[in-house]
């Protein structure tokens, strides 16, 4: 039996650790729905869900069919244990056997054909599981997200904003842009790209501003929300109601520093309404009321968010579903203003809708009208009249004015795919701020060396900064606390991958050791159970009863009580206070002396060191090298075995399969 035969094909795949468990059984539930459908949709649809588990929202079949094997098997740290296999090399050859025959002389016309004719598909809105549009076959839920999203923006484009009168806005840009003492991050030769911002966010519902570290995405943030609050109050009582957000509690906690603090340098220099000023961020499941145990929020297109603005950072990480749920939840009328860097990582769940929308942003092509409100608002043009649309409600910020020179260029390079300018940048002694740590190419004590010695400095410095006296205020033990926090966030080590000796759990218990060694018997032993005095810790899950959600860091910390000391983990939390928790409440959480790249999205360190894996990887990519490097402010180093692998992962670019560019009409 031909349904028979791929489930043994399928097995031996799961054992090879090719594919999940999961798409074993979507291909019984897909014969339990249809006894006779076709061995081979059965098959693309196994592929289809299997891409998803790889950030892919669907299956395109020309890249499938020109390369089976490129999408067999997960990135190494989303594997599922492997039985283990006699005579492996001969089982690996059965399942590439396998996967030709099944593939043999099948087209993409041949495979359309199938699809179109099987009960198990539709080509759009329908009741089937799988959905075959635009050449990629998705799982419905997918296909839905994907359309959803692009219908939701073109109907905000459609709704457009309540036009105010060009001079006006002129008169309030020149205000709010005016220098006095906060000089405008532009480039003083260029166009003033914040300003461009600022203009499209009052034209247009939805922005999107991109622009990597250092060129001054929240500081224009500060202005859009400046901006539309002084024309708003020339024509209301009641200033706009604002929302700040960001995926995850860390990039909350700094998007609400840098607001905030922004947001008082503006209002010490222009004298800013204080009923305008912005509320503390808070993440994007919190802002629409995630619901414990379900996928559901509660703000939705039935129940609808309050907010007149919604400014969303670090957009990037932002995964499909995460984003039509939060395009569902706001009124057509509400602006929405996301901030991101289009160079960074995509989500870690399926899509990289960030980066779709910035699909040629770096290219102007602004349409007539946009231009001729350019020039009616700013005084010029941004270019040539092009083709509008999504163009018309996206500006790249461009001058990098944070990092230090060395990691501008560096980031360049690596954007550019310049492997060997890169490689020069890191080995040159003339800049201080970049390092590659040669001759590293085992994880041993050389490493430990020099990852741990930072460590060891943090943990010294939570020892100097500790209360003095047995009774200490709470003042004081909140003051030693943020000192702590502080300390810790100066230095920070990334991964690429979480399992194996290159990995965090490897890094993680390499430097825990190490620290256990040199510390031995002192007051910050690195080594005493679970649970130890200056212990980083990252929580790996959302905990609803706790309030703590995944990617949040916190430290434990050995504080005074009654004489003596008890062990609390305390985090900080978006709107500047703490959270002291038991150790025994922070149920779900790792320790962090290492952490993923991934993880690390939203957070910037003084210093940061990127640790290779000695061997090439699929998760290896120009992105994930950009922004690793990118997290460090003054200094960074990278450690990596073997050149040939960090050069071939600065040539491998991220590529997640979806039509959302194409729907939307943009360059891909």
């Amino acid at each position: 039996m031909p349904a028979e035969d791929l489930q043994a094909d399928l097995a031996l795949w799961r054992e090879l650790g090719w594919i999940r468990r999961l798409e074993e059984e979507f291909a019984r539930f897909l014969w339990r729905l249809q006894p006779e459908a076709d061995e081979r949709v059965v098959l693309a649809a196994a592929l289809a869900s299997h891409q998803l588990g790889r950030g892919h929202v669907a299956l395109p079949l020309d890249a499938w069919l020109a390369d089976p094997q490129g999408f067999l098997a997960l990135p190494p740290h989303h594997h599922e244990p492997a039985s283990t296999l006699a005579e492996p090399a001969r089982r690996h050859q059965q399942g590439l056997e396998a996967l030709r025959r099944r593939l043999q002389a099948l087209t993409v016309a041949d495979l359309a054909e199938r699809l179109a004719a099987s009960g198990l598909v539709d080509a759009g809105p329908g009741t089937a599981p799988l959905v075959f549009d635009r050449a990629h076959l998705y799982l419905r839920r997918t296909w839905q997200a994907e359309t959803a999203i692009v219908a939701s923006i073109a109907r905000r484009a459609a709704a457009g904003a309540p036009l105010v009168a060009a001079a006006e806005v002129r008169s309030a840009i020149d205000e709010i842009f005016a220098p006095a003492g906060d000089p405008v991050p532009g480039s003083a030769s260029g166009p003033d790209w914040q300003k461009f911002a600022a203009a499209l966010a009052v034209r247009s519902p939805f922005t999107i501003v991109t622009g990597g570290p250092g060129t001054g995405k929240t500081w224009t943030a500060v202005r859009i929300i400046a901006l539309l609050q002084r024309l708003h109050r020339k024509h209301f009582d009641q200033p706009l109601r604002i929302r700040l957000a960001a995926p995850t509690g860390k990039a909350a906690q700094r998007l609400t520093e840098s607001i905030s603090a922004g947001w008082l340098a503006l209002q010490n220099a222009q004298g800013l309404d204080a009923a305008g000023a912005p509320e503390p961020a808070s993440t994007l499941h919190r802002l629409l009321g995630s619901q414990y145990h379900t996928r559901r929020f509660r703000h939705d297109r039935t129940h609808l968010l309050a907010a007149d603005v919604v400014i969303v950072d670090e957009a990037s990480m932002i995964d499909q579903e995460l984003m039509q749920s939060l395009l569902d939840a706001l009124h057509p009328a509400t602006r929405l203003v996301l901030l991101g860097d289009k160079n960074q990582l995509a989500s870690v769940e399926a899509g990289s809708v960030f980066g779709d929308l910035c699909r040629g942003a770096e290219q102007l092509d602004y349409s007539q009208g946009m231009n001729d409100w350019l020039v009616q608002v700013l005084g010029h043009r941004a270019g040539p009249d092009g083709e509008g649309g999504l163009a018309d409600q996206r500006v790249m910020l461009r001058r990098n004015r944070r990092s230090t020179p060395g990691i501008g260029e560096l980031a360049e390079a690596v954007n550019a795919g310049d492997a060997d300018r890169a490689m020069q940048l890191l080995r040159d002694p003339e800049r201080a701020e970049l390092a590659w740590a040669d001759g590293i190419e085992e994880p041993d004590d050389r490493l430990w060396d020099l990852l741990g010695n930072a460590y060891l400095a943090y943990l010294e410095a939570i020892e100097q900064s500790r209360p003095t006296g047995d009774q200490p205020g709470q003042g004081e033990i909140d003051g030693w606390a943020r000192s702590a926090l502080a300390a810790y966030g100066r230095f920070q080590v990334l991964t690429a991958l979480r399992e194996g000796p290159w990995g965090v759990t490897g890094i993680n218990r390499g430097i825990g050791e190490w620290l256990d060694r040199v510390k031995s018997g002192g007051p910050a032993a690195a080594g005493a159970g679970e649970w130890f005095h200056g212990r980083p810790v990252m929580i790996t899950r959302n905990d609803y009863a706790t309030g703590l959600m995944n990617g949040d860091i916190g430290l434990c910390l050995a504080l005074p009580h009654a004489g003596q000391t008890r062990l609390r983990v305390v985090f900080p939390k978006a709107d500047h206070s703490l959270l002291y928790l038991s150790p025994g409440r922070v149920r779900e959480a790792q320790t962090a002396w290492a952490i993923t790249v991934h993880k690390a999205q939203g957070s910037e360190f003084d210093r940061a060191v990127l640790v290779l894996p000695g061997q090439s990887s699929p998760v290896l990519t120009r992105e994930l090298i950009y922004t690793g490097l990118t997290r460090a402010r003054d200094d960074f180093t990278l450690v990596a075995p073997s050149a040939s692998v960090f050069a071939q992962a600065v040539g491998q670019r991220t590529r997640r399969s979806s039509a959302l560019a194409d729907r939307l009409g943009l360059r891909v």
